[in-house]
């Protein structure tokens, strides 16, 4: 009897269904959401509201505490004459989040001369609160910010510090916390005074007592960096990443102590014309790219979200969130992929909103293991760009697929139809193929990429469930030592 292969790859619905819920949120000005975490079993959301004013800006600090169904609280800390931004939070064995803000006790000038430091609680009251003054010569904070522990549980974050108005030509500017907001250290770096830092992430190294800043700022050419601190706050190193064109940045996925994922979008030049994409890095720690995955897609712009685009929840789940960027356009596409710590990418789901054109900024992890996505969601009013706040929440049963191995007969086999269309199975007979290591991959004739996974095994009937797509024409491609050697084209339509 020979072993076939049977992979049964049952898609998540992919075209622009309901999600798990959403919270759209607007005022008569914008709303920015920045960040957030999950706590026990609440998740929360911080960010600002802000009011155009004849002298400059009524900047509101807002915070959402949202229970797994999408039932929720919202509270406006605003307090008259001053203004704030909630920029950063990070979750509390108690419910309770730790917060980071910026804050200035004068709403009529671009300067925020001061760190925010609060606790909030489920019922989003403020349990405690610090406020920390800018140093001299530096005049504001940034609202570029990071946070992640210590190895002891002390609260590590990483910020924006400057001479300047609106934190131009910045630096970085880290601090260490205990859980009630008592500052315990803090230092600033810069290596190009003045550098125009921009942290994009911080995490603490897996079994070190030092933390990865991946970020801009450092390098003399203006590339992404890679540096290090140790628990004291004293930089160790920094490495530049070899390319040009990477752009904000996240990593929330350890390999090994030295390795780890990052997803970012990046451009290249093609015939003169850039072509910008996402993509998640498999990358050492001195900031050397070892392999990737590229979820390019033809004639697009496409950007992974604004402060973090990547969420670990175990190996074989990992979310990334990016979008469509399309100029002068009142509606555009967010694409979120399932993926693994190995770049098998499992599953794609993409959902546009009613209300305009959407941005992902920042995704999270959810007590349940899915994930949460903060959106500014851009709506046209008169010739004005509105920005209103939109928060989605998926699971990865939105993405989810399962593979089997099985075995049939000489028989069975001969028996087997290739449907094309069809409705559902489709089969694929790789008898000549090697599948030691091979991939699949499902595109649709847009280039978008729904499947990229490896298929090894030992069999000659690759078996894959195509119901939960669209109906339309997609190409598949069976690649095997980095070339392709089987590919083809299959219509998948309506079911009956």
């Amino acid at each position: 009897m020979k072993k076939s292969i049977v992979l049964l790859l049952c898609l998540a619905t992919l075209c622009i269904k309901a999600q798990q819920w959403d919270i759209y949120h607007s005022i008569d000005g914008d709303v920015w959401l920045y960040g957030g975490d999950a706590a026990a079993s609440y998740n929360y959301v911080v960010g600002m509201e802000k009011h155009e004013k004849e002298h400059g800006s009524n900047n509101q600090p807002i915070a959402f505490c949202i229970d797994d169904d999408g039932n929720y609280r919202y509270n406006n800390f605003s307090v008259e004459g001053t203004k704030a931004a909630l920029v950063a939070a990070i979750g509390l064995e108690n419910g309770n989040i730790f917060a980071v803000g910026v804050y200035s006790d004068n709403d009529t000038t671009e300067f925020y001369e001061k760190l925010w430091i609060l606790t909030i609680n489920p019922e989003l009251e403020i349990v405690k609160q610090k406020y920390y003054s800018v140093e001299e010569p530096y005049k504001t904070f940034g609202f570029s910010a990071s946070i992640t522990f210590s190895t002891d549980k002390d609260i590590v974050m990483i910020t924006q510090i400057s001479e300047y108005e609106k934190a131009e030509n910045a630096d970085y500017a880290i601090y260490k916390f205990d859980c009630e907001g008592n500052m315990l250290n803090h230092n600033y770096i810069t290596e190009q005074p003045p550098s125009g830092a921009f942290p994009y992430d911080i995490i603490k190294v897996p079994n070190k007592d030092y933390f990865m800043i991946i970020g801009r700022g450092l390098s003399p050419v203006g590339r992404n960096t890679i540096c290090y601190v140790d628990d004291n706050l004293e930089k160790i190193s920094y490495y530049s990443f070899s390319t040009d064109y990477l752009n904000p940045s996240s990593s929330d996925a350890w390999i090994d102590d030295s390795h780890f994922l990052m997803s970012t979008y990046a451009t290249y030049i093609n015939n003169n014309n850039y072509e910008w994409y996402v993509g998640v890095y498999h990358v050492d720690t001195a900031a050397r790219i070892t392999r990737s995955l590229i979820f390019d897609r033809l004639d697009t712009i496409d950007y992974a979200a604004q402060y973090r685009s990547m969420v670990y929840v175990n190996d074989s789940t990992i979310y990334i969130a990016c979008y469509q960027m399309k100029w002068d356009a009142e509606e555009n596409t967010a694409s979120f992929y399932l993926i693994d710590k190995d770049l098998n990418l499992l599953g794609r789901k993409d959902l546009s909103y009613k209300y305009g054109y959407v941005e992902p900024s920042y995704c999270q992890i959810t007590p349940d293991g899915g994930c949460i996505i903060l959106n500014f969601c851009d709506k046209l009013k008169s010739v004005i760009v509105k920005k209103d706040g939109l928060i989605w929440k998926l699971r990865r049963a939105d993405f989810d697929f399962y593979s089997t191995i099985t075995e049939i007969s000489e028989e069975q086999l001969r028996a087997f139809v290739y449907p094309n269309p069809t409705e559902g199975m489709l089969y694929i007979d790789v008898s000549d193929i090697d599948l030691d290591q091979a991939r699949i991959c499902i595109i649709d004739m847009l280039g978008r990429k729904y499947i990229d996974k490896i298929v090894a095994g030992d069999g000659n009937l690759l078996s894959i469930d195509v119901s939960n797509l669209e109906d339309g024409t997609y190409n598949y491609k069976i690649i095997t030592n980095n070339q392709c050697t089987m590919s083809g084209t299959f219509i998948k339509k309506e079911n009956q």
